[in-house]
């Protein structure tokens, strides 16, 4: 996203922030922001697709419920929490409490670390909307 110079927000594709970030700093290791939402591709290779961002969602989802960032409690240092997603990803951890056994279940299914076993967005939207309507 970014803001216009008349201060309203603008949403752009997942291209234009990595070209930005790349052309600012050619010579040093880019480490994203918010790295600890981020899918274990895109932390270990750099690159942002709709996949990575199906993850990313489902990890903000999760952090809603959770009412914490993910791995606020790992001890570990910057570098090995990092290690530990591009190995792990996000699935070991535990379901919040507040979080309904549905939609802990589809937020598994989006932090698979294969990407393309990832529900695409429109799946995952079908996935909530049957939730809700079974929940009415």
């Amino acid at each position: 996203m970014c803001i216009a110079d008349d201060g309203t927000l603008r949403v752009t594709d997942i291209s234009v922030d990595t070209l930005v970030r790349q052309g600012s700093n050619r010579d040093t290791l880019y480490i994203p922001s918010n790295w600890m939402y981020k899918s274990p591709e895109e932390l270990e290779l750099g690159y942002r697709t709709m996949e990575t961002d199906v993850y990313s969602f489902a990890v903000t989802i999760y952090s809603v419920y959770a009412s914490k960032p993910p791995f606020p409690s790992i001890r570990h240092s910057y570098g090995k929490s990092l290690v530990y997603i591009i190995d792990h990803g996000h699935g070991e951890g535990s379901k919040p409490e507040m979080m309904g056994d549905d939609l802990w279940e589809i937020t598994r299914m989006c932090w698979a670390m294969d990407p393309a076993r990832r529900p695409l967005m429109a799946e995952f939207n079908g996935m909530l909307a049957r939730m809700c309507d079974n929940s009415i």
